[in-house]
């Protein structure tokens, strides 16, 4: 699997800052967004706007996401080219685009998701941790952007268990962050069972059978869940929480 090294993250501009004080020159950070054109087999299926670090893990967790690929081992190859803007897989199984199941997602600049939920089995449940552990994970997932600080303006999200947070990644798209978290699970061979996935952001429905395919059961945020998003995981077994700050926990199904 081959990989060029990423752009930068955030970008310096010289901004004036206007307050009731008066005004001020300064050089800010600004958080970096490149498009993406994502290939599957020499088929364009996306084009799509993320911030450009952890390129591989968001491919192999897009691939998982959208039920393309279940394991690692169904992928061929991997190439990532950032100053191509070119994400390109090659599956072992043979791909070909539906578009009569297509639809823009969100964080997709003109690309093709799938409709059908189709194959995706209902996740097998484990132990839900303390909610005062959840709280406590979500706000040092919070505290510890590294992006964030700087610029402000990017979601956060986290693979973690009862042991603290394994793996976490920020980008501007709040589901390009689950796909990068589920691409670390998979591309590590990290057994799902026991595993949860916080976010920033909010809850909607494709998150939902993203995390499903994974394999994890447990998805929380510090943010509200959609009408859709509650229906998908009880038919998915995923326990879905929200509102997770300062020691409350809002749970949407059980």
């Amino acid at each position: 699997m081959k990989q060029e090294k990423s752009p930068e993250t955030t970008r310096k501009f010289s901004v004036t800052k206007y307050s009731k004080e008066g005004y001020k020159e300064e050089d800010v950070d600004v958080v970096a967004e490149s498009s993406f054109q994502i290939l599957i087999n020499d088929e364009r299926v996306a084009a799509i706007m993320l911030t450009p670090s952890h390129l591989e893990e968001f491919l192999i967790g897009f691939l998982v996401g959208q039920g393309i690929v279940k394991s690692i081992d169904d992928i061929n190859n991997i190439l990532i080219e950032p100053e191509r803007g070119l994400l390109y897989a090659q599956v072992k199984e043979p791909f070909q685009v539906d578009l009569t199941k297509s639809f823009v997602t969100s964080g997709c600049a003109g690309g093709v998701s799938f409709e059908s939920f189709k194959g995706t089995d209902k996740v097998q449940k484990s132990k839900l941790p303390e909610f005062s552990l959840i709280s406590d994970l979500m706000k040092k997932m919070i505290s510890e952007g590294e992006i964030y600080p700087r610029s402000g303006g990017i979601h956060s999200a986290a693979l973690a268990d009862d042991g603290g947070i394994i793996f976490q990644v920020e980008d501007i798209g709040r589901h390009n962050c689950i796909d990068k978290v589920i691409g670390y699970l998979v591309k590590n061979n990290i057994e799902p069972k026991g595993k949860m996935i916080l976010t920033t952001g909010r809850l909607s429905l494709e998150a939902v059978p993203k995390i499903a395919r994974a394999g994890i059961n447990i998805l929380g945020s510090r943010s509200t869940a959609t009408d859709l998003a509650v229906e998908a995981a009880k038919r998915f077994g995923v326990t879905l929480l929200g509102y997770i700050r300062a020691g409350k926990v809002t749970v949407y199904n059980q």
